[in-house]
């Protein structure tokens, strides 16, 4: 984490206070805190839905990161992650249609432990041979179990985790308020917006 303080500029001769400066730290700190309380949440909403993978492994847990733009006096913060971030943090129905089983495959191509952990990449496998499904090749015994995981989805649902919601909550919320007010040294608005 950046060390700088914006206390270093008070008194500086080059200029009293460095708010720009200030407020990009602080958003950089911020940004950080939201990061790890995330991820950390994720981990916790995943071991108590029971989830079997290893979520520090996936690309949501990989994918969440800070975004912190400064243009002149202008600031943005946002966190970007994997799209399917809203599933994970929403959940899933149960009964509802399945997912599209196209994405599933790809997830378990691009994740070898994965499939090795339920045997799906054994050579010895009569049901290895690759077919076409949708453009993409792949062997029978992945394709097999992404329709079983889809059909398991659409049947059982996902539980929500929560974990963006537990992250931005209103003590932190208030806590960050109070922390760009002081950097500022007067009173401002803070909009936190949530994209659909």
């Amino acid at each position: 984490m950046d060390k700088y303080d914006f206390l270093d500029d008070v008194g500086s001769t080059r200029s009293a206070f460095n708010t720009d400066k200030a407020i990009e730290v602080l958003l950089r700190k911020w940004g950080n805190y939201f990061i790890e309380e995330a991820k950390k949440n994720l981990l916790k909403g995943l071991k108590k839905n029971n989830s079997s993978s290893d979520p520090t492994t996936g690309d949501l847990y990989a994918s969440i990161s800070p975004i912190i733009e400064v243009e002149g006096k202008s600031f943005r913060f946002a966190i970007q992650m994997a799209e399917y971030w809203k599933n994970v943090e929403h959940g899933r129905g149960e009964g509802l249609t399945p997912p599209p089983i196209k994405p599933i495959i790809e997830w378990l191509q691009s994740k070898p432990n994965v499939a090795n952990k339920f045997g799906l990449t054994r050579t010895n496998l009569k049901s290895n041979k690759v077919v076409n499904f949708k453009g993409l090749q792949v062997k029978q015994s992945i394709l097999s179990a992404a329709i079983a995981t889809s059909r398991s989805i659409g049947e059982k649902g996902i539980k929500p985790t929560n974990f963006l919601a537990q992250t931005i909550n209103e003590q932190a919320i208030k806590q960050f308020k109070k922390e760009i007010t002081i950097a500022l040294n007067k009173n401002i608005t803070v909009s936190i917006t949530r994209k659909k």
